[in-house]
C-alpha cells in the first residue's frame, strides 16, 4: 500500500512540476510579447512627443494629443504587468 501511495505522491508532484513549467513558459512568452509591444510603443512615442513639443513651441503650451496620453497609459500598464510577471516568475525576464 505504501508503494501505491508513494506513486500517487510522485505522480502529483510530477504533474505540479509540469504545470509550473508550463506556467513559466507561458509567462516567458507573454513577457516577450509585452516587451515587443513596449518597444513598438516607445518608438512611436518619440515621434508623437517631438511633434507635440514642436506644437508647444509654435502655439504655446497645448494639451498633449490624446494618442500620446493613451500610449503613455499603455506603457505604464505594460510596465506594471512586466513587474508583476517578474515578481511571480523571477527568471521570466
Amino acid at each position: 500500500m505504501t508503494a501505491r501511495g508513494d506513486h500517487r505522491a510522485g505522480s502529483s508532484r510530477n504533474h505540479a512540476d509540469t504545470e509550473a513549467a508550463a506556467e513559466r513558459a507561458q509567462a516567458k512568452r507573454f513577457a516577450k510579447m509585452l516587451r515587443r509591444e513596449l518597444n513598438e510603443i516607445n518608438e512611436k512615442l518619440v515621434a508623437v512627443d517631438v511633434e507635440w513639443h514642436l506644437r508647444c513651441e509654435s502655439e504655446g503650451d497645448v494639451e498633449p494629443p490624446q494618442r500620446l496620453v493613451i500610449a503613455r497609459e499603455r506603457v505604464t500598464e505594460i510596465e506594471r504587468m512586466l513587474k508583476a510577471l517578474t515578481a511571480r516568475f523571477p527568471r521570466t525576464t
